[in-house]
């Protein structure tokens, strides 16, 4: 109609940095900006006051490492909280005055980038053949000066490594799941026994997504004595629980007893589904201007969740999910799922028996180790999904 103001158009949502320039909204900005530091499922936690759960796995991780000065690696499923851990030791590796080097593997990490790596962070003061008067060590100069440009052998590694001595090193290995060639995993299990052989004061923390030691690390039998595995359970309920206090109070935003334990049922020890439900309900409360997260919070989170990690799934998983259901129904889906997430992601015969033969192969492969035969999802992701989304449709 002529004279007729037209609508003005929704206005578009916002960056939080942009809206807490609006005197009104900087309240709610500065609280959500709380949030978002206290549940991080997006990146690991390195710092101690953050870290919650898991004491009695440091304690022993410490006691390996300082009182039997053994070779550690970690094990586990994706998510489990490996990387966090070994934030943590790291850090108080250093405060006990250790020297730490941390390296996180890729699929193109060979022997040779990898100790070079380790090589320019070790400083040559702590080499035998130079004193600390010495020109290249008043320079700040590393092991690296050692070493030449022809690719590293185990022998190059260990010639330089063994005259360490004056203070504790320790070589973190992370991804190591990630590396890709068998020889390289063969070469760091001989650097291992060459260096235990000769009594070094440098020792390796290591850690990857497996089901077992030996799928990490080759060459077991000629380093049992100086290796051992150590298998990163999930949460136990009190654990998660702490998790979320954790946050809470950093956040400032109080969780209600049964939201707790929501969490703590769906999560399942996850520390990555605690802390993104843990996020996901903080922000739906704070939204509704809540001044506590409660139940109706968590189910919201639990649907948010579900359709994030449905994200980083193929239209096939997605498809050969829903086809599974349809055949098999969700509770047996969910027990499936359940049972990877306790796993390690490995499943046995019992755990898939209620699977009919298509869907087994769509959603599964099989694989032969030391420990007889096993399956795992096609897609590390199905499994919270899968959980998630059959938990919710059990509720329904």
């Amino acid at each position: 109609m002529r004279g007729q103001a037209n609508p003005a158009p929704d206005k578009l949502p916002q960056f939080s940095r942009a809206a807490s320039r609006d005197p009104g909204s900087a309240r709610q900005a500065s609280r959500l900006n709380r949030l978002r530091e206290a549940f991080t499922p997006s990146h690991p936690i390195a710092q101690a006051q953050r870290f919650a759960g898991r004491r009695g796995l440091l304690e022993q991780l410490i006691h390996l490492i300082e009182d039997q000065q053994l070779h550690v690696v970690l094990y586990g499923d994706r998510g489990i909280g490996k990387t966090s851990l070994l934030r943590i030791v790291s850090n108080l590796a250093r405060d006990a005055e250790y020297h730490v080097s941390y390296a996180s593997c890729g699929s193109d990490t060979s022997f040779d980038s990898l100790f070079r790596q380790f090589a320019r962070e070790i400083p040559l003061l702590f080499h035998k053949d130079y004193a600390p008067t010495h020109p290249e060590v008043e320079a700040g100069g590393t092991l690296a000066t050692l070493i030449g440009d022809k690719p590293l052998t185990v022998a190059d590694v260990t010639a330089v490594l063994e005259k360490v001595q004056g203070t504790r090193i320790l070589l973190i290995i992370d991804e190591f799941d990630r590396v890709a060639s068998a020889r390289m995993r063969e070469q760091i299990a001989e650097v291992i026994k060459n260096l235990s052989d000769r009594g070094s004061s440098i020792q390796f923390l290591i850690a990857g997504v497996a089901s077992n030691l030996t799928a990490l690390v080759a060459h077991i039998p000629s380093i049992r004595r100086n290796l051992i595995g150590v298998p990163v359970a999930p949460l136990d309920r009190r654990e998660t629980a702490q998790v979320i206090e954790a946050g809470s109070r950093q956040s400032g935003l109080p969780f209600a007893p049964e939201a707790v334990s929501d969490i703590t049922d769906l999560s399942r020890g996850l520390p990555y589904l605690a802390q993104l439900l843990g996020l996901h309900a903080s922000f739906h409360a704070a939204r509704r201007g809540g001044e506590a997260v409660n139940r109706e919070d968590v189910v919201a989170a639990a649907a948010q969740a579900e359709e994030e990690i449905g994200l980083r799934l193929s239209d096939r998983i997605l498809r050969a999910i829903d086809s599974a259901a349809e055949r098999s129904g969700w509770p047996a889906l969910r027990s499936i799922a359940e049972r990877g997430m306790i796993g390690h992601g490995r499943l046995l015969a019992n755990d898939v028996a209620g699977l009919d033969p298509t869907s087994k192969d769509a959603l599964l492969e099989a694989e032969s180790d030391a420990e007889g035969e096993s399956w795992h999802f096609r897609e590390e992701a199905a499994i919270p999904f899968v959980w998630l989304r059959a938990s919710r449709a059990g509720q329904r």
